[in-house]
């Protein structure tokens, strides 16, 4: 292998598989063209749930949300007794790529954050700590009265990463770019502002490949550009409004009473409120309590799944459990909460908000992965349409490229195997 490179991540969030159609995005498609090396990976996946916080932490950390522990936007706490979000960096349990490079002389990381919520939850606390250079759009965050994003945060954050690149020289850069899903969340992913914030992004991506083509360090340089997650339409054709199941609602009409929620678009958890925390073994009555909730889950017709992250003894079909009937999304994290709901397709749930665009289910998790660059080490550039991708990947190869140990979580401890990603070894020469 070549000398160590330099990384930069740019994440476009809500981009989906965006980035694999040379007709939405052009001027990506004619520079990834003209690469020498480097690999277009089609067939990539975000973690679940399908949403920002759990997917960036993989890709930083290069491991699933079971290890992690980010397994959200938000998670009901036993300690507080309510909803937290999850932008605390005392909750990511493994640690980072910025905490391990911080422990090497001279190494530089920069993250930038188009989202600011990002630069909160990476600012480093209990066991991590936060890279050299954070930074975080303060100005795209919502005001009283301005219900509707506006444009712009994308172009800010291009600007910053510039600026960050060339008076810093970071070896490991990290990039959210926000406004593709802001604006599909706000009028839907297929409408004309969500449409043209993509070609926005496809300008200003090309205006970074460009940026870092003219630096002397490119022969040295891997660039991955991907997505956290993609954003289904919630309204069929005609249709006015979504669907939305108010499923801590249905649970209090129905005089159920014990269980907390926090719904995250496509997907909920529900939490036992009594009990240890975490909450690892499921006695009678919490069984009984969950097995009559879960059924009331099912009993809509807009709810696919209701899955235990604990074996139910009263209930004890192994395809009812989170692990056994999806063992790839690898998310039984006690966060996840004790009962998983999953929206059938375009179905919101939700306690009050009517977004037209969605994600945090199966069907979000569609996303591409370009890996390119002058680095000596990548293979002669292709296109991948066979070889899947997911998220922790880019952290693992990401560890890997930077000579860094495998994760540990904060206690010390190795991550498992089966908890981590893979170095996407297909990229690159032996």
């Amino acid at each position: 292998m070549a000398a160590t490179p330099n990384i930069y991540v740019i994440v476009v969030d809500g981009g989906g598989t965006t980035l694999g159609s040379a007709c939405q995005m052009p001027e990506l498609w004619y520079r990834l063209n003209s690469e020498k090396r480097g690999r277009f990976f089609r067939c990539g996946l975000a973690c679940m749930p399908s949403v920002t916080n759990t997917n960036h932490v993989s890709i930083v950390t290069g491991v699933y949300a079971t290890a992690h522990g980010i397994t959200g936007d938000a998670f009901w706490s036993r300690e507080t007794r309510g909803s937290m979000q999850m932008d605390d960096p005392s909750l990511i349990e493994v640690d980072t790529i910025f905490s391990r490079l911080n422990d090497l002389p001279g190494r530089v990381s920069a993250a930038l954050f188009g989202k600011s919520k990002l630069s909160m939850l990476f600012a480093g606390g209990q066991g991590n700590s936060a890279p050299s250079i954070i930074w975080g759009d303060r100005q795209s965050e919502p005001k009283r009265g301005q219900p509707m994003p506006l444009p712009g945060s994308d172009e800010r954050t291009i600007d910053q990463v510039i600026r960050t690149i060339a008076e810093h020289r970071p070896i490991y850069t990290v990039v959210n770019l926000g406004d593709v899903d802001r604006f599909s969340h706000a009028f839907g992913p297929e409408s004309t502002q969500a449409r043209s914030a993509v070609t926005k992004v496809d300008g200003l991506l090309s205006r970074l490949i460009d940026f870092l083509h003219g630096l002397a360090s490119w022969n040295n340089t891997v660039v991955i550009v991907t997505a956290d997650h993609g954003i289904e339409p919630t309204t069929a054709a005609g249709a006015a409004r979504a669907r939305t199941v108010n499923f801590e609602q249905d649970l209090q009409q129905r005089g159920i009473r014990g269980l907390a929620v926090v719904t995250d678009g496509g997907v909920a958890s529900a939490y036992i409120e009594a009990g240890p925390s975490p909450l690892e073994e499921l006695v009678h009555e919490q069984a009984e309590l969950l097995k009559v909730a879960r059924a009331v889950a099912l009993s809509d017709r807009g709810i696919a799944e209701a899955l235990y992250r604990i074996p139910n003894p009263v209930d004890p079909s192994p395809f009812t459990v989170l692990d056994a009937a999806h063992p790839d999304w690898k998310l039984s994290n006690p966060r996840a909460g004790e009962l998983f709901l999953v929206a059938r397709k375009g179905t919101v749930l939700t306690r009050d908000a009517n977004p037209l665009g969605i994600h945090g289910g199966p069907a979000e998790r569609a996303i591409s992965v370009a890996m390119f660059g002058g680095y000596g080490g990548l293979k002669a550039w292709s296109i991948d349409d066979t070889t899947v991708v997911n998220a922790p990947d880019l952290g693992m190869t990401a560890r890997w490229l930077l000579g860094l140990r495998e994760p540990r979580f904060v206690s010390g401890s190795p991550v498992p195997h089966k908890l981590c990603g893979r170095v996407l070894k297909e990229a690159f020469v032996e």
